[in-house]
């Protein structure tokens, strides 16, 4: 894959989770450096801010031109779920979970 990769030149590049964490560095550079659509199906995965998935796409992500997260689920019921989906997206969040919960205190100010 680590080849191939060289040799990508496209705007959109589909993957697993799995992907993402094992080649978290060169996907990096190859989104930075393409200007790259990054998305993410099943955003519920992305749930635990302190997981190596959370933390590999979130680090992918932040080099992308944009970013988009699907979900058939519904949305979760605590802020601490909701957080690392919009980190993914980019959204002013803040850095921790207590900074969210600050900035966000309720379902409503999320909503808005």
């Amino acid at each position: 894959r680590t080849q191939l990769y060289r040799y990508l030149h496209g705007n959109v590049l589909i993957l697993s989770y799995e992907t993402a964490i094992s080649d978290q560095e060169v996907l990096k550079t190859l989104v930075q450096k393409n200007k790259t659509l990054v998305c993410f199906d099943e955003s519920h995965y992305l749930k635990n801010i302190k997981s190596v998935r959370t933390k590999a796409c979130l680090d992918i992500s932040e080099g992308a031109v944009k970013t988009s997260i699907f979900s058939g689920s519904p949305i979760p019921n605590r802020p601490e779920d909701i957080f690392p989906q919009l980190k993914v997206l980019g959204f002013p969040v803040g850095s921790t979970v207590q900074e969210f919960k600050c900035l966000y205190p309720d379902a409503e100010s999320i909503r808005n």
